[in-house]
């Protein structure tokens, strides 16, 4: 069966990636604790994939279980990586209290169908920039990376696309491929 969003996400943005996320190790920002490993995304699931809040399946912002998301995902996936010069660095970057007020902002908000929106991530022209009241998976991911500092806090992630965190924007490595770019930057310390 073909995957239609997707693929009209890789036609409309002439790359051949179609989602981003972020892996999150032992998540602590999350409304109670959580171990093992986790997909924050904005997107849908399977029905069976439920988010680790509330136990409810989204259509938006949500946190699954990577073990279940890799499960029904049957395309290629690709891994970027977090480099920080050292583990100081890291917690400094993706400290709990950061990373709570983050997820308390984006908790719950719907996946971005505006029709407006996505023609104006396509043309690169946005009028009414930053916005937080709705995503799509690589506006989440500007969002966060934004707010801990690893993005311009000025730069407008409601323009971003998944080929934005991909090798195909100014070589930065990792990638390549037609799957999904899963965190422009991962947890390197996930052991």
């Amino acid at each position: 069966m073909i995957d239609w969003v997707g693929w009209f996400i890789k036609y409309m943005t002439y790359s051949d990636y179609s989602h981003v996320a972020m892996i999150v190790k032992d998540p602590q920002f999350t409304k109670e604790p959580h171990e093992g490993l986790y997909v924050w995304e904005a997107g849908k699931e399977d029905k069976t994939i439920k988010d680790i809040d509330d136990n409810t399946c989204k259509f938006g912002v949500q946190i699954v279980p990577l073990e279940q998301f890799l499960a029904k995902y049957t395309g290629k996936i690709y891994v970027r990586q977090v480099e920080c010069e050292d583990i100081d660095t890291y917690e400094h970057i993706f400290n709990t209290e950061a990373l709570r007020k983050i997820h308390d902002a984006v908790y719950d908000k719907p996946y971005d169908l505006v029709i407006t929106d996505w023609i104006n991530m396509y043309r690169q022209k946005e009028t009414h920039p930053q916005k937080t009241d709705r995503f799509v998976c690589s506006t989440l991911l500007g969002y966060i990376y934004s707010k801990l500092g690893i993005l311009p806090e000025n730069m407008d992630w409601s323009l971003l696309t998944p080929s934005f965190f991909s090798s195909e924007n100014q070589g930065r490595g990792g990638g390549g491929g037609d799957g999904w770019v899963v965190g422009w930057w991962v947890d390197r310390w996930m052991g």
